[in-house]
């Protein structure tokens, strides 16, 4: 199956309203709608390193034009740990460097030796109360991203070249024991 680019499908989309009829003028704001869908990548099921204190999401990969909205991160197989807090990150550089979000050491739990199944941690404040996460993860204010090595790829939020972001969980002492994460971020595709 080939793939192919978020605008390339609502381009189709919009398209196929138009030519099967029941929609002959799609009209600007159903082409508005279909262009501003928030979209996801998701890194899978992650099973977490035995004895490590870093949880690594992996590459999860934003096409070029691309507005990040959320980061996200949900525990979807129990996880056991030594008596720790953890803290989750997300950041353009391998293992959450060159960090998009607000350092927290404690944001997913404070202090425990267990992670429930479906605890979730997301800069969604209502994604991450309805999770359980101890404190929602903060995207760093733009003005925090631009710096003299920025470039008009990567101001603030939006990110004009395909980009990788990566997610890791790290705890204060320790390590995981066991455990399965799900890793995600949302954005829109602007072009």
């Amino acid at each position: 199956m080939a793939t192919k680019t978020s605008t390339a499908l609502k381009n189709e989309l919009a398209n196929a309203m138009e030519y099967n009829g029941g929609l002959k003028n799609i009209g600007a704001s159903q082409k508005a709608f279909i262009s501003s869908t928030r979209m996801l990548t998701s890194s899978g099921p992650v099973a977490c390193t035995s004895a490590s204190a870093n949880w690594d999401s992996g590459a999860l990969t934003m096409p070029s034009g691309s507005l990040l909205t959320a980061v996200n991160c949900t525990i979807v197989e129990k996880a056991t740990l030594d008596a720790a807090s953890v803290g989750l990150s997300f950041g353009t550089g391998s293992a959450g460097g060159n960090s998009l979000v607000v350092a927290d050491a404690d944001n997913l739990v404070k202090a425990a030796v267990a992670i429930q199944q479906g605890v979730t941690l997301s800069s969604d404040e209502d994604l991450t109360t309805a999770g359980s996460g101890s404190a929602k993860v903060v995207l760093r204010p733009s003005a925090e991203l631009i710096s003299p090595t920025s470039t008009v790829s990567n101001v603030g939020m939006y990110f004009a070249s395909e980009t990788t972001i990566h997610g890791r969980l790290t705890a204060s002492a320790g390590g995981f024991k066991t455990g399965t994460a799900v890793f995600w971020v949302e954005y829109i595709n602007l072009v």
